[in-house]
């Protein structure tokens, strides 16, 4: 196990999980695809025609499950939540393409915000008590011609620390700035609207997960929570929040 790989993941069941999150607070799942908390027949079944006709579109049978999967969790988690059935709720999306539900009626006296991701079979899902958020994960791989990209996505500072680090330290250290990058992106409404190199996280895998700064005067630093961790299998894991000082719980029902 990497270290550090497991630390500040609370175990639970599919039949244990908490209420609603509260004001000010972001609760974050991790779940495996391959052997979800739910049966896979049970989450398929929650789904829309339009969602598994967008699985199928998968060539590989793992990738198609795995997308049916992660939906089905997304759809229990947020039923869940919101005291409702994970077949009735209906998505929107919005200008840059982050889904959203789809009436307010759906959530009765709750607002809610979510966001999913998965790799390498593993899903994790974000849910804030309305502030918008982001999440992201990365399983553990290597990247070839990580400098290459970096220097075409990441900030300054970020290039610069990255080059700073011992080869064999890069390649975490560059799916630990992805995850943080794509998880404020995605807390921002997603999109190719938003430049990678318009903000700056830390990115170094011994020091804590920081929001270092942010060039666009309508996104400043102050308004967001980041968090970082990783999984029992070493995968980096984000989330961005837009909310100052938010409570990050992060659960795992592996």
């Amino acid at each position: 196990m990497p270290p550090g790989a497991g630390a500040g993941w609370i175990a639970l069941r599919a039949g244990e999980l908490p209420a609603a999150p509260g004001p000010g607070e972001v609760q974050v799942f991790l779940a495996s695809l391959d052997n979800p908390p739910w049966p896979g027949e049970t989450l398929r079944a929650a789904l829309e025609p339009a969602e598994l006709a967008r699985a199928e579109r998968f060539h590989f049978e793992r990738h198609r499950r795995h997308f049916i999967h992660a939906r089905g969790l997304l759809r229990h988690l947020l039923a869940r939540a919101l005291g409702s059935d994970p077949h009735a709720l209906r998505f929107a999306f919005g200008p840059q393409g982050k889904p959203g539900l789809e009436a307010p009626e759906q959530t009765g006296p709750r607002t809610l915000d979510f966001n999913l991701s998965h790799s390498g079979g593993l899903g994790v899902v974000a849910l804030s008590d309305g502030a918008s958020v982001g999440v992201d994960i990365e399983a553990p791989r290597a990247v070839p011609e990580l400098l290459a990209i970096a220097r075409q996505n990441f900030a300054a500072g970020e290039l610069a620390t990255l080059q700073a680090l011992p080869a064999g330290q890069q390649p975490d250290a560059f799916l630990a700035c992805w995850t943080r990058k794509e998880a404020f992106v995605k807390a921002l409404g997603g999109g190719l609207s938003v430049a990678l190199d318009s903000f700056e996280v830390s990115l170094d895998p011994r020091q804590p997960a920081q929001l270092l700064s942010s060039a666009d005067p309508r996104h400043p630093r102050e308004e967001f929570t980041l968090g970082a961790n990783r999984t029992p299998e070493g995968a980096w894991t984000a989330v961005v929040v837009r909310r100052a000082r938010a409570s990050l719980r992060t659960f795992s029902l592996l």
